[in-house]
């Protein structure tokens, strides 16, 4: 690729790069004079060209080397400006344009997943989803209990929670994910990592008819979320006790689920947590 077929826009040093492939170049154009905060604007902007449509027009081929360029650029700008969220958005632009079921697919996704976990929980969760579901697509369960297990320790259990969720009930090596994050969780003694993976474990319970093993974990749950003032997933193994217990027509069960409830919705200020009140028997 020459740089002339790059947009105009386009610093020389780093037109030059995409020639050579010198990080020595993005270096010295990253460094010093506020360069880092304008490398991180252009890799924004970069990833807003490849996302928009084909950033050459003119022979496929050569549409799609400029495109790939474009991308690997972004993210060694990211990369040496230390900025986590762009690595995690470049590497997710570069994994949906890759093969189906491709190696390089997979290679990106968890790229991805790894960027994704740098930045604060509650961010990227759709490229997150993404990645666990190409993993399970490969059937690369052993990189996801591992994961798991690194989540739990760095106490993103809500963040973990919505991203493996989908994929623990009824996916084929999702029990050992499951069984991983508890220990994970367990051993590291991280008490918010064993509340969400014990609501997983409740809810995958469910799903396989065992309603008095998804209660033995609810209980664990919501013990544990009280006690350490999450009221997101406090409303969440909240709800599900509810639900769980008025389908066994357990009238005592639903009746404290239902108190706990609506002391939750007196006291709590947390959005996530008034979005499941709100509607509690979808938790």
């Amino acid at each position: 690729m020459e740089p002339a077929d790059l947009p105009a826009l386009l610093d020389p040093r780093l037109a030059a790069w995409l020639a050579e492939r010198d990080d020595a170049l993005l270096a010295a154009f990253c460094g010093g004079g506020g360069h880092g905060t304008e490398a991180a604007s252009l890799a924004a902007g970069l990833l807003d060209v490849v996302e928009a449509g084909p950033a050459y027009r003119g022979e496929r081929e050569r549409e799609l080397a400029v495109e790939r360029g474009l991308l690997e650029l972004a993210a060694r700008l990211a990369a040496l400006v230390g900025d986590a969220s762009l690595e995690a958005r470049a590497a997710l632009a570069g994994a949906r344009r890759a093969q189906t079921g491709s190696p390089e697919r997979l290679a990106a996704t968890r790229r991805a997943w790894e960027a994704a976990c740098s930045v604060p929980a509650g961010a990227h969760e759709d490229l997150a989803a993404e990645a666990v579901a190409e993993a399970l697509t490969h059937g690369d369960v052993a990189w996801l209990c591992a994961i798991a297990g690194r989540g739990a320790a760095g106490g993103r259990g809500g963040w973990l929670w919505r991203t493996l969720r989908a994929w623990l009930v009824g996916a084929v090596g999702g029990a050992a994910v499951l069984a991983a994050w508890l220990e994970a969780a367990r051993g590291a003694g991280d008490r918010a990592g064993l509340a969400w993976a014990c609501l997983a474990a409740a809810e995958v319970r469910l799903t396989e008819g065992h309603p008095a093993q998804a209660l033995t974990r609810l209980d664990e749950a919501v013990a544990l979320f009280a006690e350490d003032g999450d009221d997101e997933g406090l409303a969440r193994a909240l709800g599900l006790r509810l639900r769980t217990c008025l389908e066994q027509q357990d009238d005592e069960g639903a009746e404290v689920a239902a108190e706990g409830l609506a002391r939750l919705a007196v006291t709590t200020r947390c959005p996530r947590a008034r979005e499941v009140l709100a509607c509690p028997f979808s938790a």
